[in-house]
């Protein structure tokens, strides 16, 4: 597969799509190793597609992969993904946040979740707040984040 990084994802694309026809659910039944490698693989394959502005073909990508490979690098490409679609304007506000708590219920338990946590921190923070329920909301999101750390 690390020749295919190195193809246009046009030329890449039947490789890496052969790869999930052929492992379509590695992460259930194989070790660590090959759990750990799908994940760089839907990664490597998602970020080709956007590299090329393909956006459709990369939300196409993590509609398959997201729920089936549970790899916090791959959660991590799409939140920044969301996140840039969001800061676009292509989205509206609080997408993000939605996004986020969805990858916290994937795989904020994985000890290499951290980032995401401390990411999603600074997002709460940094939310322009409307009314006073919302800054309660926030205020108890992240005294609940801080405490369970």
């Amino acid at each position: 597969m690390s020749e295919v990084q190195s193809m246009d994802v046009d030329t890449a694309r039947p490789f890496y799509e052969r790869f999930f026809t052929h492992y379509p659910t590695a992460v259930r039944f194989m070790n660590f190793f090959i759990y750990h490698q799908q994940g760089r693989i839907w990664k490597q394959y998602v970020e080709a597609e956007l590299a090329a502005n393909n956006t459709e073909k990369a939300e196409e990508i993590f509609k398959r992969c997201l729920h089936t490979c549970l790899n916090v690098e791959l959660w991590h490409t799409y939140l920044k993904y969301v996140r840039s679609k969001e800061n676009k304007e292509q989205q509206p506000v609080g997408t993000s946040q939605a996004a986020y708590e969805h990858a916290l219920e994937n795989v904020g338990f994985d000890v290499s979740s951290n980032e995401i946590w401390l990411e999603y921190l600074e997002y709460l923070k940094n939310i322009k707040v409307s009314c006073t329920t919302h800054t309660n909301l926030v205020s108890q999101r992240i005294n609940l984040t801080v405490t369970c750390e």
